[in-house]
C-alpha cells in the first residue's frame, strides 16, 4: 500500500490481471479504480477497529516454524482453497440472542450453481479469526430439506435488498451480478468463536447463527462503523437493489429459525467403541463365504460359479451405492429423495467460473486471510464422532499459524479441488489448553497417538520437513467441529454440528479405512511407527479431563424465546 504522493488517497496495487484488464468504457475503469481506493481516514478506522480485537494468546510464531512453513506450503497442494473466489462482508447474530450481532466476513467458494461453502472470518485481514462457517444453497435444494432441518437456514433477501450485504471494492455491476442470485438463496450458519465476548480463544460449543430479516434489527452503531470502514453507504445500495427479487415461493415460514431462539446444547451419552461392529466389510464378508461355497465344488464348476458370484457381487455394490441423488443434468436434489447419496459421490460441477467470474482482480487484497501462503500446511488423519466411535472419517486439514501456541485449519473430506468443507479445527498448545476452564476441557482432544502412530501424516511432505512440525503437533490439543456428515452418504450438510474426536490407541481405527488411505497416498503407518518412536507428548502428560474426559459427547437442538432488537417475531419479506 503506497501514496503516489500527487493526491491524498492510498492505492493497494492491483493484480497484474486486473491492470491489464480491457474496460468496455471509461465509467468502467473509474468504477474499478474507486474499488481500490482507500483514504487515510478510512485506513485509520480499519487499525483502530482492528487494534479493539481480542489478541490470540501465546508466543510469537518462531523462524524455525516459519521456515517450515515456506516449504510445506510450497511442496504441498492447496487445491480447495484455490477455489475461493468471493468476498462478501454482512451480520449474523446468535440463534437465541439478536442482541449479540457480529461482523461476518464471508470467503465463498461454489460447489456448483446452487451451492456455496464459505469460511467466516472477523476481519479480512491476515491475521484474522476463523470465527465460522456458511453453507448456501439455492432455493431449490432448500425445499428439498426435512421440515426439521429448514429452521437452521436463514434467508438472505432482506441482508441483499437493504445493503447490509456487499462485497468490499468490487464494482457495481460486478457486485449486482452475483448478489441477484445470493438473495434468492438460504444459508446455514455456524459460529465457534465467540468473539463479540472478547473470548481470545475458540470456547463452547459452536453456536447457530441467524441473519438479519427486518429494518430495526441492526445495531446501528455496528451498522455505521462498517460503512465508514469500507467506505459504504447502506442506504444508497438499498435504494439501488430495490427491483432484486426473492426466492420464487416466497420465504419459507420454517426458515429463520421458524420464529423460535435456537441453541445447541451438549449431551454426555455413552460412546460406542469402535469394536461394537463387525471388522469385515459386507463385500468382504460375501467374498469369504463366496470362497468357503467354492471349496466344497468340483473344479469343473468353478469357472461357472466365480461368474455368477462376481454378477452377485456387482448387484450387491449397487445396492449398497445407489445412484446419486443429485440429477446430473437438471443438477438438484430430487425433491422425493431422502436427501442421501453415496459418500463418494461429488457434486456435478457446472461451468460456475463462466457464470461466476472470479474475483481477485478486484477483491484480493495482500492481507486476506486466505492468501494461499497463509494456509501453509495440510495435515491428514482420521476423526470420529465424539459418541459413536463406529463412524470414522478420513480429514484433510489446511492449517495456518495464529501464533507459535495457535492453528486454525480448514477441514475437507478429500485434498481435490472440489472437496467438501466438511469441519474445523482448533490447534492449541499445551500452555493453552492448561489455561482452559475445567468444563471446556473435555471437548479438546490430544494428538499424540495420532503422530507417534502414523496415523498422522503430511502429504508428500520430505522426511526431515515432517518430522520438524510433528514434534510440535504431538503435544497439542485439538478441539474439532464437523458439520456434513459425509460418512452417512449426506449430499448437503444436515442436522447440528457435531464434536469430533481423534483416535487415542490401538484397535480404534477401522484396518480397512486405513489401508485404503495407505494405498492412495503411498504411505505406511507402521513405518512411520517406528519413526516416531522417540517423540515425546505434552509435558504433564494428557490432560484427564481432554478427549471427551472418558465419555460420549453429542450435541442437541433446545428451542427457547429469542432476545430480541425488534418488537416483532414475524420475518421481512421485502
Amino acid at each position: 500500500m503506497r501514496s503516489c504522493g500527487g493526491c491524498h488517497v492510498y492505492c493497494i496495487p492491483l493484480p497484474r490481471v486486473a491492470l491489464h484488464a480491457k474496460a468496455s468504457s471509461l465509467s468502467w475503469q473509474l468504477k474499478t479504480l474507486h474499488g481500490a481506493l482507500i483514504s487515510p481516514n478510512q485506513l485509520l478506522s480499519n487499525h483502530k477497529a482492528m487494534s479493539n480485537h481480542a489478541q490470540v494468546p501465546g508466543k510469537p510464531t518462531e523462524t524455525t516454524t516459519s521456515l517450515v512453513e515456506t516449504a510445506t506450503g510450497a511442496i504441498q497442494g492447496f487445491r480447495p482453497i484455490k477455489q475461493i473466489h468471493e468476498h462478501l462482508c454482512a451480520f449474523h447474530f446468535y440463534g437465541y440472542d439478536m442482541t449479540r450481532q457480529v461482523e461476518a466476513h464471508h470467503f465463498c467458494a461454489h460447489q456448483n450453481e446452487e451451492m456455496r461453502q464459505c469460511l467466516i472470518y472477523d476481519t479480512p485481514e491476515a491475521d484474522a479469526k476463523l470465527i465460522g462457517l456458511e453453507y448456501m444453497i439455492s432455493e431449490n435444494l432448500f425445499l428439498t430439506l426435512p421440515d426439521e432441518e429448514k429452521p437452521l437456514w436463514h434467508s438472505h433477501l432482506y441482508e441483499v435488498k437493504s445493503g447490509v450485504l456487499f462485497m468490499p471494492r468490487v464494482p457495481g455491476p460486478i457486485e449486482r451480478h452475483g448478489l441477484d442470485k445470493v438473495c434468492k438463496t438460504y444459508g446455514k450458519t455456524i459460529h465457534f468463536w465467540q468473539v463479540d465476548k472478547g473470548d481470545n480463544l475458540p470456547l463452547g460449543l459452536p453456536q447457530l447463527m441467524m441473519a438479519l430479516t427486518r429494518d430495526g434489527q441492526l445495531d446501528e452503531e455496528l451498522g455505521r462503523d462498517v460503512e465508514k470502514r469500507f467506505g459504504v453507504s447502506f442506504e444508497k445500495e438499498r435504494a439501488k437493489r430495490a427491483e432484486l427479487t426473492g426466492p420464487t415461493h416466497g420465504i419459507h415460514p420454517l426458515a429463520n429459525g421458524g420464529g423460535k431462539g435456537l441453541i445447541p446444547k451438549l449431551r454426555e451419552v455413552d460412546c460406542k467403541p469402535a469394536d461394537s461392529v463387525p471388522r469385515l466389510s459386507i463385500e468382504a464378508m460375501f467374498i469369504a463365504t463366496s470362497m468357503v461355497s467354492l471349496s466344497t465344488r468340483n473344479s469343473a464348476c468353478t469357472s461357472n460359479t466365480l461368474k455368477l458370484r462376481s454378477r452377485q457381487l456387482k448387484t450387491l455394490r449397487r445396492s449398497l451405492n445407489p445412484k446419486p441423488l443429485i440429477s446430473q443434468s437438471k443438477n438438484h436434489v430430487s425433491p422425493s429423495s431422502s436427501g442421501r447419496a453415496h459418500p463418494n459421490h461429488h457434486f456435478p460441477r457446472r461451468d460456475c467460473h463462466r457464470r461466476h467470474p472470479k474475483l481477485p482482480p478486484y477483491q484480493t487484497n495482500p492481507s486476506t486471510p486466505l492468501r494461499l501462503k497463509e494456509q501453509n500446511s495440510v495435515l491428514a488423519t482420521f476423526h470420529f464422532y465424539g459418541y459413536d466411535m463406529t463412524r470414522q472419517v478420513e480429514a484433510h486439514h489446511f492449517c495456518a499459524h495464529q501464533n507459535e501456541e495457535m492453528r486454525q485449519c480448514l477441514i475437507y473430506n478429500t485434498p481435490e479441488a472440489d472437496a467438501k468443507l466438511i469441519g474445523l479445527e482448533y490447534i492449541i498448545s499445551e500452555n493453552l489448553f492448561l489455561t482452559l476452564p475445567d468444563e471446556e476441557k473435555p471437548l479438546w482432544h490430544s494428538h499424540l497417538y495420532e503422530v507417534k502412530s502414523g496415523v498422522l501424516f503430511m502429504p508428500r511432505v520430505p522426511g526431515p520437513i515432517e518430522r520438524q512440525d510433528l514434534d510440535k503437533v504431538c503435544k497439542t490439543y485439538g478441539k474439532t467441529i464437523h458439520f456434513w456428515q459425509v460418512d452417512k452418504g449426506d449430499n448437503l450438510p444436515l442436522g447440528l454440528p457435531q464434536l469430533m474426536m481423534t483416535l487415542t490407541r490401538d484397535g480404534q481405527l477401522y484396518d480397512e479405512l486405513a489401508r485404503d488411505v495407505e494405498k492412495r497416498f503411498g504411505v505406511s503407518f507402521e513405518k512411520e511407527r517406528a519413526k516416531r518412536a522417540d517423540m515425546a507428548g505434552p509435558t504433564h502428560g494428557i490432560h484427564p479431563l481432554a478427549n471427551g474426559g472418558g465419555k460420549g459427547l453429542i450435541t442437541k437442538l433446545r428451542e427457547l424465546h429469542c432476545k430480541r432488537t425488534d418488537p416483532s417475531f414475524a420475518s421481512s419479506q421485502l
